[in-house]
Order: C-alpha cells, then sequence, then structure tokens
C-alpha cells in the first residue's frame, strides 16, 4: 500500500513483449530517459506510446536480468495525434488494429482518444465501421475507460495493480462509487486487504470514525485475523473488547453493530456450555460440516483391506518401487480405516502415495468410485496446502475432535489443540 519504500519511475511504453487480457499481467519495454529498461506486473489494456508512471523496485530475474518489478501503476493516455496513432495500432484495444487506428486519428485527429472515452457513438463517421462494430467496440471502450478509471481512483491511495485488477473484477464500473461510500469492502474475502490499510482510504475519504461500516468490517476482521491464529471462533467477552480497542468506540456502539451483523447472519453466535462464541458465518458451516461427514463415516465402520502390508510388498516388487516408511504407513493406514487424511507439502510423495492406494484398491475390487467425494474414504489435500493449512486445519481438528468427543467445550478442544 505505502509508496515510501518503493522507486518511482516514470516513461513511454515502448513495446508491449507479453500481455495476458486474463490476470492484466505484462512485460514490457519502458523508454526512460532515453534507456530501455525492462517492466513486469499488472498492467491492464497497456499499449504502445502510453505513458506511465511506476512505483516499485529493480529485482534480477535468473534468466532475463534486470527487471522492474510495478506495485503501483499510474497510466496516461498519449496526446499527439502521431502517439495516438502508435497506441491505438499496438492493439491496445480489443477490436482496432493498424487499419482502423488509422481511420479514426484521420477523422478525429488529437480527438480522437477523447471521442472513444465520452462520444464513441461518433463512430459511425469512421468509413468502415457498421452499426454491429460500432455497439462492439463501444462495450470494450466502455469496459477499458472504467478499468482505467478505477485503477486511476486507487492509486492515490497506492493501491497496487494486482489488487486494483481484483477490486474491477469484483465490482465493475461500481467500484469507485462503492468504495467512497464504504472503503471498509476492501476488507473482504476476495479483495483481501487489512484493515489498517482501509482505514488509511477511510481517512482520506473522511469516512467518519464512528461509521457503521468501520466498526462492522473490525469486528470481522478481529474473526478473521483470529483464524490465522489457530481458531474458527472468538467469545463475545473476548470479539468486544478487543473490537472496542482496534476502534477507540465504545461497547455500545460496538455491540449495536454485532446485533446488526447477527441479524443479517454474517457473524453467527453459538451457545457452548453458557458462553456465546461468535463465528463468521462460513467457517461455522464449515466446522459443521466436517464434524457430520466424520459421524457420518465412522457410522459406517471400517472395512479394512486383508492382508494389506502382503500386497503392498507385492506392488513395490512388481513395479521396482520402494515407498518410504512414512509413505507406507500412509497406504496401509488408508486401507485400513474408514476416514483417513493425507497432507503433505510439494514435493513430499503424496501422489505416489496415493496411487498406491489406488492400484490396491482396485486389486482388492474397491472401485475408484470410492475417491470420488461420493462417500469417500480418502480425502487428499489440494497442491496448495501450504497456503490453507493453518487454517483449514484448525477447522478440521475442531470439526473432529468436536465429533468425537461432544462433552468437550470449545475452550477445551482449544487447549487440546494448541
Amino acid at each position: 500500500m505505502q509508496k515510501e519504500n518503493l522507486v518511482e519511475l516514470s516513461g513511454t511504453v515502448e513495446t508491449v513483449v507479453y500481455k495476458n487480457e486474463e490476470s492484466g499481467f505484462a512485460v514490457l519495454e519502458l523508454d526512460h530517459d532515453g534507456e530501455l529498461v525492462t517492466v513486469v506486473g499488472e498492467l491492464t489494456s497497456v499499449g504502445e506510446g502510453e505513458m506511465l508512471t511506476l512505483h516499485g523496485s529493480f529485482r534480477t530475474h535468473p534468466n532475463y536480468g534486470t527487471q522492474f518489478k510495478a506495485v503501483v501503476a499510474q497510466q496516461r493516455l498519449p496526446a499527439s495525434a502521431s502517439a495516438i496513432l502508435r497506441y491505438l495500432s499496438s492493439g491496445a484495444i480489443k477490436g482496432i488494429g493498424p487499419v482502423l487506428a488509422s481511420r479514426m486519428v484521420a477523422q478525429f485527429g488529437n480527438d480522437t482518444l477523447q471521442v472513444l472515452e465520452h462520444e464513441p457513438e461518433r463512430l459511425r463517421e469512421v468509413k468502415g465501421i457498421t452499426e454491429a462494430k460500432c455497439e462492439k467496440l463501444r462495450t470494450e471502450l466502455s469496459r477499458m475507460f472504467g478499468m482505467r478509471a478505477v485503477m486511476l481512483f486507487l492509486s492515490q491511495f497506492g493501491v497496487s495493480s494486482s489488487t486494483s485488477v481484483a477490486i474491477w473484477k469484483r465490482w465493475g464500473t461500481l467500484s469507485q462509487k462503492m468504495i467512497e461510500e464504504n472503503p471498509y469492502l476492501l476488507c473482504c474475502d476476495e479483495i483481501g486487504m487489512d484493515f489498517d490499510s482501509c482505514e488509511m482510504i477511510a481517512r482520506k475519504l473522511n469516512i467518519p470514525p464512528d461509521s457503521s461500516y468501520r466498526i462492522e468490517a473490525a469486528l470481522q476482521f478481529v474473526l478473521r485475523h483470529n483464524l490465522y491464529n489457530g481458531h474458527t471462533c472468538l467469545p463475545v467477552d473476548k470479539l468486544l473488547p478487543t473490537a472496542e480497542r482496534l476502534l477507540d468506540q465504545s461497547r455500545i456502539m460496538v455491540e449495536k453493530r454485532l446485533e446488526e451483523l447477527l441479524r443479517r447472519r454474517e457473524v453467527l453466535v453459538v451457545d457452548v456450555n453458557g458462553r456465546d462464541y461468535c463465528y463468521l458465518s462460513e467457517y461455522l458451516e464449515a466446522e459443521r460440516f466436517i464434524a457430520s461427514r466424520v459421524r457420518f463415516l465412522l457410522a459406517a465402520g471400517a472395512d479394512p483391506i486383508p492382508q494389506a502390508e502382503q500386497k503392498l510388498e507385492q506392488l513395490e516388487q512388481s513395479g521396482g518401487i520402494q515407498y518410504a516408511a512414512l509413505q507406507r504407513e500412509a497406504i496401509l493406514q488408508a486401507l485400513t480405516y474408514r476416514l483417513f487424511i493425507l497432507t503433505g507439502g510439494p514435493g513430499t510423495g503424496k501422489t505416489t502415495t496415493i496411487n498406491a492406494i489406488i492400484d490396491l484398491l482396485e486389486e482388492a475390487g474397491r472401485p475408484q468410485q470410492d475417491l470420488s467425494g461420493r462417500g469417500a474414504d480418502l480425502f487428499v489435500t489440494p497442491q496448495d496446502i501450504d497456503q490453507r493449512v493453518t487454517e483449514l486445519g484448525r477447522i478440521v481438528g475442531y470439526g473432529i475432535t468436536l465429533a468425537l468427543q461432544r462433552g468437550l467445550t470449545l475452550e477445551d478442544v482449544t487447549g487440546l489443540l494448541g
């Protein structure tokens, strides 16, 4: 968010080497005071001849050498007819190529981009543009200039280009209006901005400290932050004072906004042995689902594969492979117990282990449908488990423990799980 620790780099786009329309990622050559600098980053709708002011840092890529990694970008469209022609001819705007760009600039001159942004219906004056073509261009121009406006608005707050793209994808042309009204929307999971950054934007937008948006966002932030500390919920008597200190607002104000979140069911309260615990609604649902699923699997009873260890040894001999001790243990457990969870970071042998389990299940006449999710005995974590393991692992831990030990309180479970 902050620009203080970033380097500023300005110049004109000489060449767009690569760009991904879906993600906005681009590689380009920037003419900075007569020197070409390779720039990488999320730079949407960038075209040759465009002027950029970037904030970021230089880095050395092992294959491509020195590059400037742009974090925040301010884009300025070219002003002269020749620069506009170069910009439009580069393919920066979908549907406009060199021939059409030449006709547009010949028709409108230095005002070409003004016409495209504010009077796109006038494109019918250009030779070769039909009503249908004009309508397609209007749609694309509305998208492109709308995105530019949002990114320009967000750049004043130091919002990164990648975050700006995510905001545009989430709210489109309504982004600026919604953020001006409630900048704390940016704390949502889809955008993932931290509360302090939202506070900075809110101050610049003159959002009052007692805003209902601010107080509700703080309550949700405390609960969400608590997830990364390993807890899916917080006692109400801990949530309220924590939010009160964060906001420097009265307890009455905080309680009032919590009641509103409860009314909208964005936050839910569960009474456990006379003490109220607050959850973000999606995490309570996840915890309950896991607990019910575990109960279902365990109630079905185990159906182990006979002579599993002997069959595993035969598989090793036929396949010319020697499984590591932990892999053997995992394979045998999967063939023995009704519920089995396999987890591990990249390169730890999960795929090899899974293949062995499948081979042995097939050999024993257990079809792979057991692994499809319909009554599945085996859960396999996704490849990006390292990014989620703290949060999801805690949910699984709570769910399993509560399922198996119904007499425990949440505080007991917290103690058991560390």
